[in-house]
């Protein structure tokens, strides 16, 4: 019985525009055809049975995005393509509560194609040593809310970062550790802080050595 094929079915990739002629093969068997709109925007004529069997699920543009993705595989910024995913889309990942559960997304152009959001990245600065930072820490990961950063840079921005204002200024615990008029390492500054220092103090307060 022949198959009721309409226009809007979708198959895979692969929209059903509208049936043509049949194709004709050289031993005289005719096979049916359609005309099909791929999800990236081509328009091409396939034949029904490659299609209907997922033989054939694109215009060839699948094939295409899977060698490209395994070409990335193992490369730095597709662990952090990687990275960036889990935390928004894994509810099994250790920072999805932070992430994904407090509703920050990854844009669909960026989610679906490491290829797309390595292009952005490199296109935008990205070098060994440096990472995607969103320059507001509540928004989504997208071009316009992204930024490539160091690391200290992403600290700085992070929401869980605390700001202490001392001199009249405010700045966050790790920009006061850059300071010249800090005169104690990070750790013994940030530990002071959290017992209840006055900042002033926590920041001046040179450290006596044990006799």
């Amino acid at each position: 019985m022949k198959q009721v094929i309409s226009p809007g079915d979708k198959f895979g990739y692969l929209e059903v525009i509208e049936e043509v002629e049949p194709y004709v093969s050289q031993s005289g068997n005719a096979f049916r055809q359609f005309v099909f709109r791929c999800e990236c925007g081509a328009v091409v004529t396939k034949k029904l049975g490659p299609i209907r069997e997922k033989r054939v699920v694109s215009c060839g543009c699948y094939n295409n995005k899977r060698k490209i993705k395994h070409g990335l595989v193992g490369t730095d910024l597709y662990q952090v393509w990687m990275g960036m995913r889990q935390r928004c889309c894994n509810p099994k990942n250790a920072k999805y509560p932070i992430y994904g559960g407090e509703g920050v997304k990854v844009c669909d152009e960026w989610k679906t194609s490491p290829s797309t959001f390595i292009e952005w990245a490199l296109l935008n600065g990205y070098s060994q040593g440096l990472t995607i930072d969103r320059i507001n820490s509540n928004g989504d990961y997208c071009p316009t809310n992204c930024r490539i950063v160091d690391y200290f840079t992403q600290n700085n921005n992070t929401s869980r970062n605390r700001f202490v204002e001392i001199f009249g200024e405010k700045k966050t615990i790790a920009q006061w550790s850059r300071d010249t008029r800090c005169v104690i390492d990070y750790e013994t500054f940030v530990s002071r802080i959290k017992k209840g220092w006055n900042p002033l103090l926590a920041l001046t307060k040179i450290k006596q050595k044990r006799k």
